[in-house]
């Protein structure tokens, strides 16, 4: 394998790695968001379910968000796996 095409396997494995852990970070934080949610003093007010309900689509953003880096990530790989075969 030529020079550039390990820096070229480098850089790809190091944005694969990225994009996992920045997806891997975003559904950690979701689920977390989603099945213990903060506790508010008086849980009662109206303003703690309105908090609550953001938090909760917002949660439901990153995992969305979360789940489409994974995706991008196992395409890279997915890629990176065929061209490799198809040059061997």
């Amino acid at each position: 394998m030529a020079a550039r095409g390990r820096l070229r396997f480098a850089v790809l494995a190091g944005l694969m790695a990225g994009l996992v852990l920045g997806g891997g970070f975003l559904m950690a934080n979701a689920g977390r968001a989603i099945f213990h949610p903060a506790l508010c003093t008086p849980p009662e007010t109206s303003q703690c379910a309105f908090e609550h309900e953001i938090a909760v689509q917002i949660a439901r953003r990153q995992t969305l968000v979360g789940g489409a880096l994974f995706l991008l990530a196992l395409a890279i790989f997915v890629g990176l796996r065929a061209k490799s075969s198809r040059s061997s």
